[in-house]
């Protein structure tokens, strides 16, 4: 790291890598501690890089909700353009599930964990918002233990039933099947079935394949069905494991149509 600021924010260190460009950990003039998103300075000569990378600000700006990560600002500062967030001191949901003994989170924390994603999902989806990238890694989980969804990167405003764009962004091992067929079409219940991956693995402690390759993952999410969640993990209830088998089911129309739908058949 050789930049030690930007506009009024001090970068303190490296966060990581997004898709656009670089993740740092930052403290403005107030003393708090914030996480800036920079955009990669070889890609600012592309316009439509320009605005797909500030798609997740304007999308954020319209949030006010406990479990989605909060927008402070966003600005250009010379040839950098900058996203400013809210700093969360915790670990990743990818993360959380590694620390655990055999990658099982503890019943009631995964409970609150999905309650809280589903909240907070289905209150994207009526502000018109759909994530279409929903994976462990993009779930923090702060010391207090609240859920906190992040990068909105991906994310767009739908007008209609399906949405269109970006079927380049996916996360093979969290996809719905239809994405595989036809990347560029999707709708609420590709972001149900993605969700209902996750609830597989944070309540069974494993996800139901295990393979690496994409071209493996794809054929799987196409033609393959999970062993159910309770065979897995048999003192899951049937309730659970019956709302993750309809979340992934390969026919959108057969899952739920959206997360509230989801929340009450797992009894939560």
């Amino acid at each position: 790291m050789t930049r030690v600021k930007i506009g009024s924010y001090e970068l303190l260190g490296s966060l990581g890598r997004g898709g656009f460009g670089n993740v740092y950990k930052a403290k403005n003039r107030d003393g708090n501690l914030y996480t800036l998103k920079i955009l990669n300075p070889e890609l600012t000569n592309q316009p439509e890089i320009i605005t797909l990378f500030l798609n997740e600000a304007k999308i954020l700006s319209r949030f006010d909700h406990k479990n989605i990560c909060r927008l402070i600002e966003y600005f250009a500062d010379g040839p950098e353009y900058v996203i400013v967030l809210e700093y969360i001191e915790g670990v990743d949901l990818k993360e959380l599930m590694q620390i655990e003994p055999a990658g099982l989170i503890p019943f009631e924390q995964a409970k609150t964990i999905a309650r809280e994603c589903l909240d907070a999902f289905q209150y994207a989806y009526e502000m018109g918002i759909l994530h279409r990238d929903i994976k462990p890694s993009n779930i923090m989980i702060e010391r207090g233990g609240r859920s906190i969804l992040m990068d909105f990167g991906t994310a767009v405003e739908f007008t209609d039933k399906t949405q269109h764009g970006m079927g380049r962004n996916i996360s093979a091992s969290y996809c719905a099947p239809e994405r595989f067929k036809r990347p560029d079409t999707y709708d609420v219940r590709s972001d149900i079935y993605s969700l209902g991956m996750v609830f597989y693995e944070i309540f069974t402690g494993r996800l139901p394949f295990n393979m690496d390759s994409i071209p493996e993952i794809a054929s799987w999410h196409l033609n393959e069905t999970a062993l159910p969640a309770d065979g897995c993990n048999p003192s899951l209830s049937k309730e659970i494991a019956g709302a993750i088998k309809t979340a992934l089911e390969k026919m959108p129309e057969k899952r739920f149509n959206d997360f509230m739908e989801f929340k009450k058949a797992l009894g939560f």
